[in-house]
């Protein structure tokens, strides 16, 4: 219809109008609305704290063609936020007359349906502005409607899980879940895992979550085996879960082996400044015929001719990271590496790897395998690069295709990139990251998939001299060159 056309007056026309756009956009259409596509219920057995959602649904509507259908949406949204969205057939008109038939519906539990407010429709393109008396913190659904008919709807809210960190677990371990709106404003994430042989089911809360990450403890009593996991917010109850994903549980690792020393037991001196080379082989030797050892490394300063390679089943402990140090002989050396592993499950603690211009290398320290280097962890460990004054002399430190690492409050005084390339469900945690030498970028990423990085810092190592760059860094943080 067009107004323009009409000679009424307006104050005869406006009451007319105000009641028609009334009641077109908040009646109720209890049974006019298809169903959404792909519903997932592991259980039908919800917690108490779950909210009731009863959307005005008919399970045997069919869409009729011509329909609008929604492609992407903004999946995160308040009451009153204005949402993006993309689509086809959004109306069936063009021109000047675009939109005069598009509505999108909205259903929240507890408040009858409303339409969003059309801010623009552009095409393919809309931008809408959803009511502000819509229930907060809950879960919506919202459908589409052109002059054709009313397409399936799409959620608002709803629980997504992306992955899970680590996915290789043992009883009684805390690991998370990532993805999006796993938390709805104060509320809870919950879990719920299946025994993939079995058939067991079985809930885990989280009451610590962000809408971004979830930690959850696996229960110590549960089998080791392989659970299919699903995770929920406790609104929209079957339309609010996510996708499934797949944990291993594991039965714990018990370090059964003897506990030896570097120096009492393979002739390491940390005091003399000689090559304590033949003593870190010889701990090689013993640690590939005897698993699950612990190496203890006293405090002192241990020179290396060639590389400490780290061991798969072994922990190496230090006395800390300002006691125990390790660091290349300042002659010739049989290797040019000073850290390297391709094996798994191993984890150093609490010591320095500190690096010198005696060291000419692609990597200084490196982790590299075809995915073989898996279930590492490096804890309190310091790798600087204070000594070294050409920096075209070594790279910093590669790790490559390995998976399940966690560097946990390590400290990386850096001239160079700490460079993680093709790794997997990985995280760095509470690291503190220190530029000099002007350093132009301190991480840099290549090929991840479903990495975490928590709490940590980075700033200037010595920033007391300004008419200097050693002491400063002035370039990025992380660099991403392709990653998922």
């Amino acid at each position: 219809m067009n107004f323009s056309k009409i000679n009424l007056q307006v104050d005869q026309l406006f009451p007319i109008l105000m009641v028609v756009l009334v009641l077109s956009s908040f009646c109720a259409y209890a049974g006019e609305y298809p169903n959404i596509k792909n519903i997932s219920e592991p259980t039908t057995n919800y917690l108490p704290s779950f909210s009731a959602f009863n959307p005005p649904i008919d399970i045997n509507m069919t869409v009729p063609l011509g329909a609008p259908q929604i492609a992407e949406w903004t999946r995160s949204n308040n009451p009153g936020d204005t949402m993006a969205l993309t689509g086809e057939a959004l109306s069936s008109f063009t021109g000047i007359e675009e939109g005069r038939d598009t509505r999108f519906v909205l259903y929240g539990e507890g408040w009858s349906e409303g339409d969003g407010f059309i801010q623009r429709l552009d095409g393919q393109q809309c931008a809408i502005t959803l009511p502000e008396s819509l229930p907060p913190a809950e879960m919506y659904l919202m459908w589409p409607r052109n002059d054709k008919g009313v397409g399936r709807p799409v959620a608002i809210n709803q629980t997504e899980a992306w992955w899970v960190g680590f996915d290789q677990i043992e009883r009684g371990d805390k690991f998370f879940v990532y993805g999006r709106n796993l938390k709805l404003s104060e509320g809870e994430c919950h879990l719920f895992y299946t025994n993939e042989t079995s058939g067991v089911g079985g809930w885990l809360t989280s009451s610590n979550a962000n809408p971004y990450k979830a930690p959850f403890v696996m229960t110590a009593s549960i089998p080791a085996d392989t659970y299919t996991i699903w995770a929920h917010n406790g609104k929209g109850r079957k339309y609010g879960w996510s996708g499934s994903l797949t944990l291993t549980v594991n039965e714990p690792r018990v370090w059964s082996g003897a506990t030896k020393d570097m120096v009492a037991d393979f002739g390491a001196d940390g005091s003399d400044g000689l090559d304590d080379q033949a003593a870190f082989d010889s701990c090689e030797t013993y640690v590939n015929a005897n698993s699950y050892t612990t190496i203890t490394i006293p405090a002192g300063t241990y020179h290396l001719s060639g590389a400490f390679r780290a061991m798969s089943n072994t922990k190496y402990v230090g006395a800390g990271q300002a006691k125990t140090f390790i660091r290349p002989t300042d002659g010739a050396r049989t290797e040019q590496i000073l850290f390297t592993s391709w094996s798994p499950n191993w984890e150093l603690h609490d010591l320095t790897l500190q690096l010198t211009d005696n060291i000419r290398v692609d990597k200084a320290v490196s982790i590299y395998s075809n995915h073989t280097c898996k279930d590492i962890l490096f804890k309190n460990i310091t790798i600087t690069d204070v000594e070294t004054t050409d920096d075209s002399l070594h790279d910093f430190f590669s790790m490559n295709s390995a998976e399940r690492v966690e560097l946990n409050g390590c400290t990386f005084i850096l001239e160079s990139d700490l460079y993680i390339g093709g790794a997997e469900n990985s995280r760095l945690v509470d690291c503190e990251f220190r530029g000099i030498r002007d350093v132009n970028q301190m991480m840099t990423f290549n090929g991840l998939d479903s990495i975490d990085v928590t709490g940590c810092t980075i700033k200037a190592h010595d920033p007391s001299d300004t008419s200097s760059g050693d002491g400063w860094t002035k370039g990025r943080w992380i660099v991403d060159l392709y990653s998922r």
